[in-house]
């Protein structure tokens, strides 16, 4: 997160800001702290460590899918902050 915000601050004329900002909001949504093994009660609480193994529907492909939203993510923040997708 505080990647995305110093990006975002340092960058405000190179037309990545849009993206940066969206990234930025997608980060506080409650499936995208579970990715990063947090979680909020609510948006005024303090994170908690999230753990899938102790959900009920907790199985591989559960954790597979997981594993492919954090590298989804992880992926689109190298090419918003990149600034160019290159040739």
């Amino acid at each position: 997160m505080n990647l995305l915000q110093s990006l975002y601050s340092s960058r405000p004329d190179d037309g990545t800001e849009a993206g940066l900002k969206q990234l930025i909001d997608d980060c506080m949504l409650p499936e995208t702290l579970k990715l990063f093994g947090l979680k909020r009660e609510k948006l005024t609480s303090e994170y908690a460590t999230f753990d899938p193994s102790k959900l009920e529907i907790s199985n591989e492909k559960n954790v597979l899918d997981m594993h492919e939203r954090f590298a989804q993510l992880l992926i689109r923040l190298l090419e918003v902050s990149a600034g160019t997708r290159g040739s």
